[in-house]
């Protein structure tokens, strides 16, 4: 665990480093400018997986299970930006999902926006869908791609069990009346599943973003990853 753990401190840092880059190139009005729609898609799932990342490491050097909760988001996201990247009308449907979430939330919880607020919210929903179905769900993203449905059964399934009421069992008080404070020594093999489900998420994010970014979203992994595959001979 220790090992795995030095690895995401690793990632973690040349991330920053790499947004620190990232950022400078932004700084010219003219490369803003030029950004289109699916390149601030692959910023915005880079960041948002960035900062899930650090949130489940964090769970997982204290052995919390709750560290599958950030893998299910970590997994959900990497299915989208996958989606977003193959086309710029795609990476306009997902943007579109994702306000439409946001969208139905709203009318659902009275308060939290203006009418006026939400309806330029759903006119941008239909300027970006321009009539086509947005996507339904995650799996339905997957299946899509071939590569995603393995990544669907095998981590984000997996992630979703303790990340529902599924493991209720497991806070109960045990034998002795003893109550889990944080971390529940049986089932801690969760944490190290999910960071080391989360460093195969994020090499597969260093190399989605090498192949096609105009940005410096870029991370040198290759020694990292040279460090993580012999201790794990399994594979996606």
């Amino acid at each position: 665990m220790n090992a795995l753990l030095d690895i995401a401190a690793e990632i973690i840092s040349r991330a920053h480093h790499t947004a620190a880059v990232a950022e400078a190139w932004l700084q010219s009005e003219e490369n803003l400018q030029s950004l289109t729609l699916l390149d601030r898609a692959r910023v915005g799932f880079a960041f948002k997986m960035l900062a899930t990342f650090e949130a489940l490491v964090d769970d997982a050097a204290r052995s919390r299970g709750e560290a599958m909760h950030h893998l299910k988001t970590l997994c959900e996201a990497f299915i989208y930006l996958y989606e977003a990247a193959a086309s710029e009308d795609r990476a306009k449907l997902v943007l579109a999902q994702a306000l439409k979430e946001r969208v139905r939330f709203w009318r659902d919880n009275p308060g939290w926006m203006s009418l006026d607020e939400i309806e330029e919210h759903e006119a941008e929903i239909a300027e970006l869908s321009q009539g086509q179905k947005l996507p339904r769900n995650v799996k339905h993203v997957g299946a899509r791609h071939a590569n995603l449905p393995e990544w669907y059964n095998r981590v984000y399934r997996l992630a979703c069990e303790p990340a529902h009421i599924s493991d209720l069992d497991d806070f109960f008080p045990d034998e002795q009346g003893r109550l889990p404070h944080g971390v529940i020594p049986h089932v801690a093999w969760r944490a190290q599943a999910a960071v080391r489900w989360a460093l195969r998420l994020m090499f597969q994010l260093g190399r989605c973003l090498s192949e096609d970014n105009r940005i410096g979203l870029v991370i040198d992994q290759t020694d990292l990853e040279a460090r993580f595959e012999p201790a794990l001979k399994e594979k996606l």
